[in-house]
């Protein structure tokens, strides 16, 4: 099995990556590449700093990052991928389904075949040639 195919598996989970400088990145893993850059969305930094004798873990939301893939120590799943909750399906009334139809008399022509009413529309051809022309020969 390939580095590639192995990465196939993690998309879509929530992902801690441990960096080089002892950071940890908790987040959704969207994508990676050839140099195992990797693309995190929601993502948080946790990071520990020592003030005196005691040690405090310090929480920053970044949202979507690009982590590049020499600064990776470690990869592990902190969650499966998030599933929506499945919708009801509709049940089938008791209805029967039957086309629409326009109620009225029957045997009428559809009203968009209908030809123009009689002054409705272009008008005459006289009025359509300039002034002074006569008509063209047929």
């Amino acid at each position: 099995m390939s580095q590639k195919s192995k990465f196939f598996q993690w998309i879509d989970y929530r992902v801690r990556i441990t960096l080089g400088d002892g950071r940890m990145l908790v987040g959704t893993f969207l994508a990676f590449d050839k140099h195992l850059n990797v693309i995190l969305s929601e993502c948080e930094e946790y990071r520990i700093r020592k003030q005196g004798i005691h040690e405090i873990e310090t929480k920053r939301t970044l949202g979507m990052i690009i982590v590049r893939g020499d600064n990776i120590i470690s990869l592990s799943a902190e969650a499966p991928p998030h599933q929506p909750p499945k919708k009801q399906e509709l049940q089938p009334g008791p209805g029967k389904a039957q086309p629409i139809t326009r109620q009225g008399v029957t045997g009428a022509p559809n009203i968009g075949l209908i030809s123009q009413p009689k002054g409705m529309g272009l008008p005459g051809q006289q009025t359509m040639m300039p002034a002074g022309m006569n008509m063209p020969p047929m």
